[in-house]
């Protein structure tokens, strides 16, 4: 019954970038000032708190009138009832993020016939920092808003007020039993296709990602939620349609895309204007020039376009002078995504930052490999060869490390399995290179040019990529 937030990849952006003739009805508008009074009263019926802004002989009511908090939620509502919904998914059994449990074409509609009304950040939000909302299922109508939600997107606050509704048709979450919030109390569904609010949430992500009233800074981040939410809020991993990359930065500053099936034909992706180490993140790269003078930043679309929202790991790194920045070592956007900075690791544990000084020499590699559960379980790998887990108690927001038996090569900089089986490998040498995880040795050396700074991994869902094609 609460949405929460943990990861550090969908951090509210702050400037959006839709355009409309009319800016007194461009309610996709974060920046909007003021809201058409007409407009209200045409949805006062279904929210009766709404009459209280309406009295009044104005055309306009505007933000400093209400206050920010009642404009967000005025806004975000007109904006609801605005969507144009494009329908074009076909729903495949096979593909959970084709699924839509709400089978209405008219989500105002659905919305209206569940909720009535709002209340503002009440004491229960006291309880934790990433509670965005909740609802009391069993007392119908009302959405309790936190103050994380006004701080949000607009498709975020969409997709969060979706979900909320979807409680008062009887579901409710559990504990999560993997993924990044492994422990949590009441942050996960069982399986998505039991219909719930986390459901909800990938169907509302993969529609948003698509409807042209919302920038393409908030379909990419409709996008990357609903990756997040597919990957981490059902303890039963969902099945989907989609294809293994490799992504490699080299020293001239190009990005190459490898096919994890076929390591005979890479292809340029990129040419950036500094040689960097360029991390995956969802659907995004986060990317460290090599030059410590240079911020980090976070690019979308195949680096056709440059995010607001550059994450936590890159705000960090950003705020260090070019001294300092020498101290960060490896990161990784996977598993417990985590950024190495002077021998200590640096993770989003429970919805927030948290430190741990790793007590065992020197670290070399971040390592990304599946768990028995075939989850992204995130490992760090020492210089003198040895492996440990490491681990997040998400109610604690406390982590600790596990030694493990695991065989890795010490000659590793990059690490990542999309399998049990066959870990692909950045080596100090600069080569890329097979290691078979079974046998603890190297396989097939991928002969490209030694010159590569960092590898990662991207999954390419198809959903995503057939709507990228559309457009």
């Amino acid at each position: 019954m609460i949405k929460n937030l943990f990861t550090h990849t969908l951090w509210a952006l702050s400037l959006f970038l839709f355009a409309n003739n009319s800016i007194a009805s461009n309610y996709f508008d974060k920046n909007e000032s003021c809201l058409q009074v007409a407009d209200i009263m045409a949805v006062e019926n279904h929210f009766t708190q709404f009459q209280d802004f309406t009295k009044t002989d104005k055309k306009e009511v505007c933000r400093s009138e209400v206050g920010d908090k009642w404009f967000e939620i005025l806004r975000s509502t007109l904006a609801m009832q605005r969507l144009s919904l494009t329908n074009k998914l076909k729903e495949n059994q096979d593909d959970a993020l084709t699924l839509s449990p709400i089978q209405e074409k008219d989500w105002w509609s659905y919305y209206t016939h569940r909720a009535d009304s709002y209340s503002i950040e009440p004491s229960y939000c006291n309880r934790s920092k990433s509670i965005v909302a909740f609802v009391y299922r069993f007392f119908k109508g009302r959405i309790h808003l936190c103050p994380r939600f006004f701080e949000m997107s607009v498709s975020e606050q969409i997709e969060v007020l979706m979900h909320e509704v979807r409680h008062f048709d009887g579901h409710s979450h559990v504990t999560c039993t993997q993924g990044n919030e492994n422990g949590s109390r009441g942050a996960c569904d069982n399986d998505i296709k039991n219909g719930g609010s986390y459901a909800v949430s990938v169907q509302a992500g993969v529609e948003l990602s698509q409807i042209d009233q919302l920038s393409d800074v908030e379909q990419i981040l409709s996008e990357s939620s609903a990756i997040y939410t597919i990957n981490n809020k059902f303890n039963s991993l969902p099945q989907v349609r989609a294809t293994d990359y490799l992504f490699a930065a080299n020293k001239k500053g190009e990005v190459w895309k490898i096919h994890t099936e076929d390591h005979s034909v890479p292809v340029k992706v990129t040419q950036l204007n500094d040689p960097s180490y360029v991390y995956a993140n969802g659907s995004q790269f986060t990317i460290y020039p090599l030059n410590k003078n240079k911020n980090a930043y976070r690019t979308f679309r195949y680096f056709q376009a440059q995010a607001k929202s550059i994450g936590q790991f890159a705000m960090m790194y950003n705020k260090a002078n070019p001294k300092e920045r020498s101290r960060f070592g490896g990161a990784n956007y996977y598993g417990l995504g985590t950024i190495v900075k002077a021998n200590t690791l640096n993770s989003i544990c429970g919805g927030e930052l948290a430190a741990l000084e790793f007590p065992y020499g020197a670290i070399k590699a971040l390592p990304i490999l599946k768990s028995s559960q075939n989850e992204d379980t995130l490992f760090v790998l020492s210089e003198a060869g040895e492996t440990y887990q490491l681990n997040c108690d998400a109610e604690k927001q406390e982590m600790a490390l596990e030694k493990t038996q695991k065989d890795l090569p010490s000659d590793a900089l990059d690490i990542f399995a999309f399998d049990s089986q066959t870990a692909y490998v950045l080596r100090d040498n600069g080569t890329l290179s097979t290691f078979d995880l079974l046998q603890g040795r190297y396989g097939q050396d991928l002969n490209y040019k030694n010159d590569w700074v960092s590898l990662t991994p991207l999954k390419i869902y198809n959903v995503f990529d057939q709507i990228q094609k559309r457009k």
